[in-house]
């Protein structure tokens, strides 16, 4: 923030290089924060956020997009609704972007727990 003079709004994607990191590039935002109780306005935002990552990531060509899950841990998200949230987005991007460069999704958790409940939205509701 320091550097571009502003701070970042929710939702809002940006890129930058890896670096010494194993990718070529960092897609980075802020996820709004959610205490424990997800309104319409905060399933919103966080659509909003998963949506615009994949759209950067097209813009760039990416082939493949890895994801924390945004706004849980400490930003407050319980992550039975998160995992429903992300999952939607990350649907709903790819039945719009049918010509989408992306091939792969890959959404990195907290623990195993956190594993565990978006294996079972996978597996009950696509």
């Amino acid at each position: 923030m320091k550097t571009q003079g502003h701070p970042e709004l929710n939702e809002k994607a940006k890129i930058t290089k890896g670096y010494n990191l194993p990718s070529k590039y960092i897609i980075h935002s802020v996820g709004p924060i959610i205490e424990n109780k997800i309104t319409k306005v905060n399933e919103s935002d966080l659509f909003n956020c998963y949506q615009s990552y994949l759209k950067l990531a097209d813009k760039y060509q990416l082939k493949s997009i890895a994801f924390c899950s945004i706004s849980t841990d400490i930003y407050g998200c319980p992550i039975k609704g998160a995992s429903k949230i992300a999952l939607k987005s990350i649907k709903q991007f790819f039945i719009e972007n049918t010509k989408s460069s992306i091939q792969k999704v890959i959404i990195d958790v907290f623990s195993k727990g956190d594993y565990d409940v978006y294996k079972k939205e996978i597996e009950n509701n696509y």
